[in-house]
């Protein structure tokens, strides 16, 4: 993950630049459950992959983290730097010309979010879908409901690899 730049109000899409590859269009922005602009954002240069709205939910890896090297390379690592993007619905990319056979969330917090941003319609057009879950403040239990009020079976397991106190779970859903 690259950080979004300032945002102007509206995803921006450009064209995947690798000759493997000619179908895939990125957009620039965040979802959410509504569109929205300059949308504040913790991005960790040296864990892109950890930058999140809900920089809160990195309080529990940095303790974990503390445990095995010294604070100072822990807050290296979770040095947050502030950027703006702007947020839109999943709705939005959901396509109306076909099914999508599986959607994968990983979004650092923001999962109940993403989900709430896709119309009731277009659930049924979804056929499987995957969600990474950090369990804190209920996420896990209101993401499973999210799912079984759209249609799906819900299993719910640990993220593979992770010890039982980081909370990670995977979450996957399969339409009825």
């Amino acid at each position: 993950m690259q950080p979004p730049g300032e945002a102007d109000g509206r995803h921006t899409p450009t064209k995947f630049e690798d000759p493997e590859i000619d179908d895939v269009t990125l957009h620039e922005c965040a979802l959410g459950r509504q569109a929205e602009s300059a949308v504040l954002f913790s991005f960790y240069p040296l864990l892109p992959a950890n930058s999140t709205r809900h920089p809160e939910i990195k309080e529990l890896p940095k303790e974990q983290m503390a445990e095995k090297v010294d604070r100072k390379t822990v807050e290296q690592f979770y040095h947050a730097q502030p950027v703006s993007a702007s947020v839109e619905r999943l709705a939005a990319f959901v396509p109306d010309d076909r099914d999508v056979d599986l959607l994968k969330i990983d979004v650092e917090g923001a999962e109940a979010d993403v989900l709430l941003g896709v119309d009731d319609e277009q659930w049924p057009r979804i056929r499987r879908i995957v969600v990474e879950v950090v369990d804190l403040n209920e996420r896990l239990a209101t993401v499973c409901e999210v799912l079984r009020g759209a249609g799906f079976d819900v299993d719910a397991r640990r993220a593979p690899m992770t010890e039982e106190e980081n909370r990670y779970y995977m979450v996957h859903g399969v339409r009825r």
